[in-house]
């Protein structure tokens, strides 16, 4: 799943922040655990965010898990399983960044509470 992006190394990033919605489309109450890991292929360091919106009737919540991640490196970000529980629902995936990166979708994996394990490029 890991590939690389070198030739996009040797042009310039984009230094102001960026938010980008994922694809995917999650229902909570399917899942045992949720987890992303965020590549971070550039020298530089990245903070981030990804937030968990739940649009459940009118009301709307976002649970925050907050990264940091080195040059040249990769952050887990899991999903503690009560935060999981509290979403209800079906829930959308939003990642920001405090600077454009050449991996914006990290690798979203899920299993589901009969056992089965997927992943996607998200």
């Amino acid at each position: 799943m890991v590939h690389s992006h070198k030739i996009f190394e040797r042009l310039p990033s984009c230094y102001s922040p960026t938010k980008r919605y994922s694809s995917s489309v999650e229902e909570p109450c399917d899942l045992e655990s949720l987890s992303f890991y965020v590549l971070n292929s550039s020298a530089g360091k990245v903070k981030g965010a990804i937030n968990l919106t739940s649009f459940d009737s009118s009301e709307e919540a976002t649970a925050r898990f907050s990264f940091e991640i080195p040059g040249h490196g990769v952050q887990r970000v899991e999903i503690p399983k009560a935060e999981l529980e509290a979403l209800s629902g079906t829930v959308m995936v939003q990642y920001e960044y405090d600077r454009g990166l050449n991996h914006m979708k990290p690798i979203q994996f899920r299993t589901f509470k009969n056992g089965y394990t997927t992943a996607n490029h998200s």
